[in-house]
């Protein structure tokens, strides 16, 4: 893949979606679930809008593990190297 800036990285820090570990602020108004599901949109938005304009090669460095569903997906769909 051609970047724009070769000598440069994008790091993007991820939780993998894990209801009462994710988004646990919001869980005043929100259901575990429902904040969940808000990290879920927000990660999922967050590697479309670093990846689309090429600018460099971005990194995903994943919590607990890379082994998680949610980031085997990522690296699928998205020009991403897990970390």
């Amino acid at each position: 893949m051609a970047y724009k800036h070769l000598d440069a990285v994008i790091i993007v820090f991820c939780k993998a979606p894990i209801p009462n570990q994710v988004k646990t602020r919001l869980t005043r108004v929100l259901s575990p679930k429902q904040a969940c599901d808000i990290h879920i949109e927000l990660s999922l938005k967050t590697r479309q809008l670093v990846t689309q304009v090429k600018l460099c090669p971005v990194q995903l460095w994943c919590a607990p593990s890379i082994e998680h569903d949610f980031f085997s997906a990522a690296a699928d769909t998205y020009p991403v190297t897990l970390w």
